[in-house]
């Protein structure tokens, strides 16, 4: 099998799709630190030797599921309003910049919509001042 972004994303896929939703967040957690020794990267891996490294009190369980392929799907058939595009037509722009690949722009967009939608649907305490 060759080591690439897309062979490591296979493998996780099928973890996961052997596994209990509730342990996704504990592999997901495990699975981010090991990419970098996966592809041998070694600039990955001094960063993150030379920073806090690895954090051993991993998360073990997720108290409210969220399905993501729905989430994923009411954010692709929504539309943000001005200020919405805005911000994300310049996270794109940047990543861009970055010399990200078309694909890994596409996703992280998404993610971030994802990420928009469910912080709008929290119920933040009103400050009654």
């Amino acid at each position: 099998m060759t080591k690439n972004n897309k062979s490591f994303r296979l493998v996780l896929k099928t973890l996961l799709d052997k596994s209990n939703r509730n342990e996704w967040t504990f592999y997901l957690t495990v699975s981010r630190e090991y990419l970098p020794f996966w592809l041998n990267d070694i600039r990955s891996i001094a960063v993150l030797c030379q920073e806090d490294g690895f954090n051993l009190d991993l998360p073990r369980k997720v108290v409210n599921m969220i399905d993501i392929d729905r989430l994923r799907d009411r954010v692709l058939s929504a539309s943000f309003s001005l200020v919405g595009r805005w911000a994300f037509n310049n996270y794109a722009q940047s990543l861009r910049q970055d010399l990200e690949v078309t694909e890994s722009i596409a996703v992280k967009l998404t993610m971030a919509k994802m990420i928009v939608f469910q912080i709008r649907s929290i119920d933040l305490p009103r400050n009654s001042a």
